[in-house]
């Protein structure tokens, strides 16, 4: 009607690099003489409804003639938050961090984001960090039971690290591990019994006995009852793969076993494991293979098995395979009919770095390693062949190139003739 007043407002929030819009009118009403304005823990202060106040506009405008209303400007998004540097694991820690729900913006009055439905608000809170997603049952009576209804679930120990300590101490690594096998157990325990499926359950701790057993379990109880598309550990060390020697690797590798063998459950439905710093025999990455049924991507950072051994990996179902700066003597990829990627990073540089059995679909292969001129000459054609390369990647770690053409039979020539990306770096 003419002369009244119609009030919108644009709620944003924000989740590192994504945000969520919703657009709530509370049309039809006059403002009050004393209207109640958005209030942020942030801003410190109150602002006049005309200015942005947090991530939130509040427009007030007179619909014209033709009914139209004006929508409210452009939000522009917040510059990145860089994470700080760290001297644990030599992992990348998570991003800025989303800041609680509650924290961002308090409405006053009418709450109309809690009318959403259901799936609506948990998708909401599937952008959000775990911690962030799980304060929200505090908001209201209305949001108590959205937490135990989320669809994606990720657990890094990274985002339970203070903000003003941006270092890993041992103390802290104690006590912060300590927080996240609580933290995985308590989310996990309070699951909706009648959401069978979760989408990914993604978790990254430290390889502390007690920690490391208790995750494990919760992550296996949870398997009995629902399905899990995509399952990931990331095991990390104390000690990061620079600083770590010898021992430190048998000692890691030695609790890495107990963990193992306390959570055949949870190992078994994996898809996604990360390993490093670990000596490992070539019976225990056997168990490994044979027990990670489902598992899809693996990667090695830094592991060993004490003497130069031969690495066999077979396995049904795995996809993507990455070595990175292991003391194996030899690769050998006996049967792996599902992979199609391959990483390989630093190997002894008297032997070949593969030796390729059946592997039909492999087609990216990246490859690097300090060549110097002693070391042994490395025939691609020899290990290549029978392989449908597309994405070929060679580095040589700053070191000088020195490319040799081979004579080459028409079944070893074939290897070359079908990549479209050919890489060469030094």
């Amino acid at each position: 009607m003419e002369g009244e007043t119609v009030h919108r407002f644009t709620l944003v929030l924000w989740n590192r690099s994504r945000f969520l819009s919703v657009s709530v009118s509370l049309g039809n009403r006059l403002p009050s003489t004393n209207p109640s304005p958005f209030q942020s823990r942030i801003c410190g202060r109150k602002r006049k409804p005309s200015q942005y106040i947090c991530r939130g506009h509040l427009q007030e405008s007179k619909p014209s003639d033709s009914e139209e209303t004006s929508h409210p400007p452009a939000i522009r998004k917040a510059p990145r938050r860089q994470p700080p540097a760290f001297s644990g694991a030599r992992l990348r820690g998570s991003s800025s961090r989303a800041e609680p729900i509650y924290n961002m913006v308090k409405i006053v009055g009418d709450d109309r984001l809690s009318t959403l439905p259901d799936d609506i608000l948990v998708d909401i809170l599937n952008r959000l960090d775990i911690r962030d997603a799980a304060r929200s049952s505090v908001l209201s009576r209305r949001w108590q039971h959205l937490p135990a209804m989320l669809s994606r679930i990720k657990i890094d120990v990274f985002a339970f690290r203070p903000e003003d300590n941006p270092t890993f101490c041992l103390d802290e690594i104690v006590r912060i591990n300590a927080v996240v096998a609580e933290a995985t157990k308590s989310i996990l325990a309070r699951r909706d019994s009648s959401r069978k499926t979760i989408s990914s359950l993604c978790m990254d701790f430290f390889l502390r006995e007690d920690d490391s057993i208790s995750i494990g379990n919760a992550v296996g109880r949870t398997m009995l009852t629902h399905k899990v598309d995509i399952a990931e550990f990331t095991v990390l060390t104390e000690k990061n793969d620079i600083g770590c020697d010898d021992d430190d690797l048998v000692r890691y590798g030695r609790q890495f076993r107990l963990f193992f063998d306390a959570c055949p459950i949870a190992f078994g439905g994996l898809t996604h494991l990360r390993l490093m710093n670990l000596s490992l025999s070539e019976l225990d990455i056997s168990n490994v293979l044979i027990t990670c049924k489902r598992l899809k991507k693996l990667r090695f950072l830094n592991c060993d098995s004490g003497n130069p051994t031969v690495l066999q990996v077979e396995h049904a179902h795995l996809c993507e395979l990455a070595i990175l700066d292991c003391s194996f003597e030899r690769v050998e990829l006996k049967s792996l009919p599902k992979l199609k990627r391959m990483t390989f990073d630093g190997w002894i540089s008297y032997e070949d770095p593969l030796s390729i059995g059946y592997v039909p679909l492999l087609e990216a292969l990246s490859l690097n390693n300090i060549c110097l001129s002693w070391h042994k000459m490395v025939k691609l054609s020899r290990f290549l062949v029978g392989t449908s390369l597309r994405d070929l990647k060679l580095g040589f770690e700053c070191e000088k190139i020195w490319v040799q053409p081979e004579h080459l039979t028409k079944r070893q020539a074939s290897v070359f003739s079908q990549p479209t990306k050919f890489f060469v770096s030094r």
